[in-house]
């Protein structure tokens, strides 16, 4: 397993074990194919993969056909729970298994929120670079993180160059990209 899959479940773990309300994780391609899981997740992965698509697809369609907004998140009460879809960007969807309902908050700190809009620029940003040089890494002098990212989405590192915080290096992950470090550069790759 590479260590983008490892993060990813990592991720899903540490749900679990903050969030004593959620019993399972999935990390699944709009494809249908799974990414990461829980130990918990008790079924075929695949088959569940394939399902949480289908059910992605018929709530965006029946949003964009009744003209209400855009989807984000669905929602299933069950006799024992609840499953929840919630979108990761244009390229994932988490499927979480709960004993109630919850607030999706904890997958991103609350400076995601504050700083939602800037994410999805510098995300929208790194995107149109790599189809702009066609490839699925690129690699990017640490010093030029200023110019392409809003300087509250920066910090300095201890070894004096600047990276970017972890909220937006999650939201890159969970949309699919991986951020690492290498001295003064910064590698950004496609994991899906």
């Amino acid at each position: 397993m590479n260590s983008s899959m490892e993060d990813l479940n990592k991720f899903l773990n540490e749900i679990l074990e903050t969030n004593s309300e959620v019993k399972s994780a999935l990390i699944v391609t709009f494809e249908g194919l799974p990414i990461a899981s829980t130990s918990t997740l008790g079924s075929d992965e695949v088959k569940v993969s394939a399902i949480t698509t289908v059910l992605e697809f018929l709530s965006d369609h029946l949003v964009i056909e009744m003209n209400i907004g855009e989807l984000d998140q669905v929602n299933l009460q069950c006799s024992k729970g609840y499953l929840i879809l919630k979108l990761l960007g244009p390229n994932a969807i988490l499927t979480l298994s709960t004993t109630e309902e919850i607030k999706l908050e904890f997958l991103f700190s609350h400076l995601y929120h504050k700083f939602k809009e800037k994410i999805g620029i510098a995300f929208n940003k790194i995107k149109d670079l790599m189809n702009e040089q066609n490839s699925s890494t690129l690699n990017l002098n640490r010093n030029y993180l200023l110019e392409l990212f809003d300087e509250n989405l920066i910090e300095t590192h201890k070894d004096g160059y600047p990276q970017v915080k972890d909220v937006l290096k999650q939201h890159f992950l969970l949309g699919g990209m991986k951020i690492e470090y290498s001295g003064d550069i910064i590698k950004i790759s496609k994991i899906f």
